[in-house]
This record gives structure tokens, C-alpha cells and sequence, in this order.
């Protein structure tokens, strides 16, 4: 009689939460997130920068923070917002989560809670929501094969050898890899790629299960290249500077006095740079500035994602940039240069079809100037003989770097 006392206290207890019980388990789940995935619970209460917060697990304390004092947990377990972030979700991680919230006095401004399951994903990739991806071909793919690219049994691209047939040339790499441009929730779903011979002999069917993931990010920095996270504030010269990365300092000034990191690390108005941005480097951008009296101006927080970069090279944005032919030009040779599949540069010999004498080196190299993120995309040199005869064709991916993005007031 006591245990049967128990069990229903224990279910009013779970029938406490947002959603009504019903006789099956799963149903008292509020929501789902992908094992494996990350996954953010919600705080449905705007935090002030002095409250108080408290996160739990089924009644276990997993996170604490009093104002800007961090007592359990990381900086990077919850958002500006106070919303709690869970990475590479397991069925550990299924439960009850509770959030407390406190004024800076100690008076309560409500407990919040919500039953979370973890579904077993078919996923076998998962693609940040917001950002770029690539799906790679696990295939070397021969220049007379023939391509086809289909998400959910839909075809999304077609190509026979360098004939297009459905899609573009800028949504495939030169491998034959497929790049998502600014992922949302509907393109999640099953891809698979078959490529024939020009005979049409089958290669190989590759199939991929991808999920789309809800990304707390804001920015979103490309692989491999540079970018800057802007300070907000403008920085006086004897106030102190201080920038952290998931809690942790990597950079501290007091004045013109480097305590922590070095004289480039950041710019003249205390922008962060990150050189050869790599996925280690993922993470919360914290700036903390103070005047010299140690009164602080403010706090400005940023989530960075890293993503995949097909770029093989990085332009400068603003600044002129040239494309390397890698074939010894002869005189008498047609030269032709394409963006992202469209013709933007023909010459015969001495002989100007399209574009001007200066868009090109003497040894047929692509000048690009003043460059900007349209530029931004796949190029492509053909070289044929007087006679017609092919000498190559060459592709190189092009990302334009170093347009900064101001960061977020926490």
C-alpha cells in the first residue's frame, strides 16, 4: 500500500510540469532532442544581469550563477539568456530540468521545468542551423563521370562530365562533395549520391542521413581562415582589457601593458583576431573592459561557430587579390575564366573577347580588385591550343575574409 502511495505521488509529481500524463511514458516528454545532437532548453523568463540562476537535473544541481559569478558549471553551459546547452546529447541526459531564477536579494522570480527524452537519431551527420555545410563524396570522381545528388529521393543535381544538367556548378566542390548554403530545418533528411561512368556504369550509391541542429551561434567563422570579433565599446587608452573563451582568459591589458597574449592578438580598437580559425576555437568570446580605476564599462558576449570551408584560398575583403594559373601560358593560347560557372574573363591569343587587358597577369593569372564577399565562389581557368586542343582545366574555391561582426551586449 505504501509503494502504491509512493508511485502516485511520484506521478503527480512528473504531471506537475507543462503537459498532462497519459498512460505512456514518451508522453510526458515536453521535448525530443536527437542523441548525439546539441540541444537547448529553454529559460522562459527574461534573466536581469544581477539574478540569480540555478539549473537542475532531475533534482541534482548541474549549474550556478549569481550575477556574473559562475559557483558550478561553465560560462558556455548556458546562453546570453540564461537558456541551458546541451552538447553531444546521451540518454544520460533525459530527465526533468528545472531552472530557478532569483532577484539579487534572494526573492524568487519563478521555477521553471521541463521533461526532456532523447530519441535514438538516425542521424548520421548533423549541419548548425544558419550555417554552411558540406556532404562529402567518398568517391574519387573522374572528369567523364556522370553525378547525381538527391535528398529524400528528390533529384538536386545532375551532372554529366562538366555538363550541368539540374542545379548549379557552386553547389558541388570540385570532388563532387555537395555544399548546403545557410542550412535550415528542410534540408534535413536522406541524401544520397550515385555516380556512373560516361558509360553508364554505376561507381557506387552513397547515402547520408543528416540532421539540421538548432546552433546557438551568432557568428560563424570559415575554417582555416581569419576573423575578428569586434569589441562594442570604444576603448579609452588607459582602460584594461580582458578576453576569454569559454570562461577562460586568453588575453589581458592593462593600459599598454600586455599581460596575457600579445600586441597583435587584438586590434587598435580591442577587436579580437583569430588567425587560421580551427574548430578548437568554437566556443563563448567574452570582453571585459575597465577603466583604470577598475570601474567596468561592460561585458559583451559572443557565440562563435566554426564551419567547414571548402575555400582552398582567402581574399582579403577590400584589399585586390590574384588567382594563380598553374599552366605556363603560351602566346598563341585561348584563355577563358568563370565565376561560379558564368564566363567573366575570353581571350584569343592577343585578342580581347571578354574583360579587359588588366584583369589578367602576363601569365594569364586572374586580378581581382578591391574585393568583396560577392566575389566569393568557385573559379575556373580553361586553357586550349590555337588549334582547340585542350591544355587544362583548373578550379579554385575563393572565400573572402576579415568582415567583422559586432558582437552582442550580455
Amino acid at each position: 500500500m505504501k509503494m502504491a502511495a509512493a508511485f502516485i505521488v511520484s506521478a503527480l509529481l512528473i504531471c506537475s510540469s507543462f503537459t498532462s500524463c497519459t498512460e505512456t511514458p514518451d508522453a510526458d516528454c515536453e521535448q525530443f532532442a536527437p542523441a548525439g545532437g546539441n540541444f537547448t532548453v529553454l529559460l522562459p523568463v527574461k534573466l536581469d544581469a544581477t539574478d540569480r540562476l540555478m539549473w537542475k537535473r532531475n533534482g541534482e544541481n548541474i549549474f550556478r550563477r549569481h550575477g556574473e559569478l559562475m559557483i558550478l558549471g561553465k560560462v558556455e553551459d548556458v546562453s546570453e539568456d540564461g537558456s541551458l546547452r546541451l552538447r553531444q546529447v546521451t540518454k544520460e541526459m533525459e530527465g526533468t530540468y528545472e531552472a530557478e531564477v532569483y532577484t539579487q536579494d534572494g526573492k524568487s522570480r519563478g521555477m521553471f521545468q521541463n521533461v526532456l527524452c532523447v530519441q535514438d537519431a538516425d542521424c548520421e551527420q548533423f549541419a548548425p542551423a544558419g550555417g554552411d555545410f558540406t556532404l562529402h563524396l567518398p568517391v574519387k570522381l573522374d572528369a567523364t563521370d556522370r553525378l547525381m545528388w538527391k535528398r529524400n529521393g528528390e533529384n538536386i543535381l545532375r551532372s554529366h562530365g562538366e555538363l550541368m544538367i539540374l542545379g548549379k556548378v557552386e553547389d558541388v566542390s570540385e570532388d563532387g562533395s555537395l555544399r548546403l548554403r545557410q542550412v535550415t530545418k528542410k534540408m534535413e533528411g536522406t541524401y544520397e549520391a550515385e555516380v556512373y561512368t560516361r558509360d553508364g556504369i554505376s561507381r557506387g550509391t552513397f547515402q547520408n542521413v543528416l540532421c539540421v541542429q538548432d546552433a546557438d551561434c551568432e557568428q560563424f567563422a570559415p575554417a582555416g581562415g581569419d576573423f575578428t570579433l569586434h569589441l562594442p565599446a570604444k576603448l579609452d587608452a588607459t582602460d584594461r582589457l580582458m578576453w576569454k573563451r569559454n570562461g577562460e582568459n586568453i588575453f589581458r591589458r592593462h593600459r599598454q601593458l600586455i599581460i596575457l597574449g600579445k600586441v597583435e592578438d587584438v586590434s587598435e580598437d580591442g577587436s579580437l583576431r583569430l588567425r587560421q580559425v580551427t574548430k578548437e576555437m568554437e566556443g563563448t568570446y567574452e570582453a571585459e573592459v575597465y577603466t583604470q580605476d577598475g570601474k567596468s564599462r561592460g561585458t559583451f558576449q559572443n557565440v562563435l561557430c566554426v564551419q567547414d570551408a571548402d575555400c582552398e584560398q582567402f581574399a582579403p575583403a577590400g584589399g585586390d587579390f590574384t588567382v594563380l594559373l598553374p599552366v605556363k601560358l603560351d602566346a598563341t593560347d585561348r584563355l577563358m575564366w568563370k565565376r561560379n560557372g558564368e564566363n567573366i574573363f575570353r581571350r584569343h591569343g592577343e585578342l580581347m573577347i571578354l574583360g579587359k587587358v588588366e584583369d589578367v597577369s602576363e601569365d594569364g593569372s586572374l586580378r581581382l580588385r578591391q574585393v568583396t564577399k560577392k566575389m566569393e565562389g568557385t573559379y575556373e581557368a580553361e586553357v586550349y591550343t590555337r588549334d582547340g586542343i585542350s591544355r587544362g582545366t583548373f578550379q579554385n574555391v575563393l572565400c573572402v575574409q576579415g568582415e567583422s561582426i559586432e558582437l552582442q551586449v550580455a
